[in-house]
């Protein structure tokens, strides 16, 4: 089997809030939105913008740091959370000021292990105590 070579092109326009379109640019269809990101809103800098709505391709950390910096309001769609749903995270838990650990939602200690190469504390919990609740 060969892998059939297809010429697609992206087209991403810019409207203004009446559906006139601005501006746009052409790109290769295999480039991520969010690549060509800062082009698009160079071409917008004349008509200063106060507010960016995008679809979820331009949803990326880098876009809403890019935007958030030039004092622009950007609104993207709501995307589910992504991850394993059995897992919680630090925030499901309490932080206990004077003992300086964190309390399971049965008030149980979990010990703090150590920090990953990522920059994360690591949270131990009582294997045998995590099995007997919902926490």
């Amino acid at each position: 089997m060969f892998h059939k070579e297809v010429f697609a092109y992206n087209a991403q326009v810019d409207c203004y809030k009446h559906g006139w379109a601005l501006d746009f640019t052409v790109e290769a269809d295999n480039i991520h939105d969010s690549q060509f990101f800062p082009v698009l809103l160079a071409k917008l800098e004349p008509f200063s913008p106060e507010f960016i709505i995008a679809d979820s391709g331009y949803k990326t950390p880098s876009v809403a740091k890019f935007l958030l910096e030039n004092w622009i309001i950007p609104v993207f769609p709501y995307t589910r959370p992504r991850g394993r749903r059995d897992f919680l995270r630090l925030k499901d838990f309490v932080y206990n000021e004077y003992s300086d650990c964190y309390l399971c939602l049965e008030n149980q200690v979990l010990t703090y292990r150590t920090t990953t190469r990522e920059g994360y504390r690591d949270i131990k919990a009582i294997p045998k105590f995590v099995r007997s609740i919902s926490c």
